[in-house]
């Protein structure tokens, strides 16, 4: 199995070995809670993760005293980095974490030595390194309801593109996508619309941009929880044909 961290395998079976990698243990939780008064109660407001920590045993072996002490010096440099990823075969796909690593601990032997290595993850859940894609082509209905069944099991943060085929109606108008499960919506508006506008809203850096241009916006960026979530594209154009994808990463617990 290759687990490859900052560009380097560290499961070779040449030179690397990991001897324990629970990377299934889920980030830690932070519980936003609300105390009722007079009781021994409280209501759960928000459940959220923070920093991800990973910790693994890794062996380092050469043919020589010599020779380990140079691979060492340059695995201490591959390990003792941020913001980096860390790749596992997982699950018949690749598993990606992005990580900062330290090396708590090192014993050492003439020709090999274990070394302790944490790996915090200030993004709490891992991804898929493909991204997952689901098109809806030649809409044409003003509003437009669909679904999207967000695969893996934590919230992804598509990217989703409208591309205006062909339209009709001129002076200020928005374009408009809606998470009708949870209300929050983008709404850009635009003097003047054109055939082959595209418009990207990039969910996960919160920006969107009109024909490459970051553009201002109204609204809450969605959140897209794993399962199905129901979805609204409208306008107020006088007619409209639009293709609409959703482009994202699975994410894990």
């Amino acid at each position: 199995m290759d687990i490859t961290f900052n560009g380097v395998n560290l499961n070779d079976g040449v030179n690397y070995w990991v001897e324990e990698l629970p990377h299934e243990v889920t980030a830690k939780p932070e519980i936003n809670l609300q105390k009722i008064a007079r009781t021994n109660e409280s209501i759960l407001l928000k459940k959220g993760y923070g920093i991800k920590v990973i910790k693994m045993n890794v062996i380092v072996q050469d043919s020589s005293m010599a020779a380990l002490d140079s691979r060492m010096d340059t695995i201490k440099g591959v390990i003792e980095s941020s913001e980096k990823n860390l790749d596992i075969d997982y699950s018949g796909g690749t598993r990606r974490y992005v990580c900062s690593g330290y090396i708590e601990s090192v014993e050492r032997k003439p020709r090999w030595a274990r070394m302790q290595v944490k790996l915090e993850c200030y993004q709490a859940f891992g991804e898929d390194t493909a991204a997952t894609t689901e098109d809806f082509n030649g809409k044409t209905t003003n509003p437009y309801t669909d679904d999207i069944d967000i695969d893996g099991n934590a919230p992804a943060k598509p990217d989703i593109t409208i591309t205006i085929n062909t339209l009709t109606g001129s002076g200020l108008k928005f374009i408009q996508i809606k998470n009708t499960d949870t209300g929050d919506y983008v709404k850009v508006s635009v003097t003047d619309w054109q055939a082959d506008d595209v418009i990207t809203i990039y969910t996960g850096r919160s920006i969107v941009m009109v024909n490459g241009v970051v553009t201002p916006y109204l609204g809450i960026m969605p959140v897209w929880e794993p399962g199905v979530n129901n979805w609204e594209y409208s306008d107020d154009l006088t007619a409209r044909n639009v293709d609409i994808s959703f482009a994202y990463k699975k994410k894990w617990l």
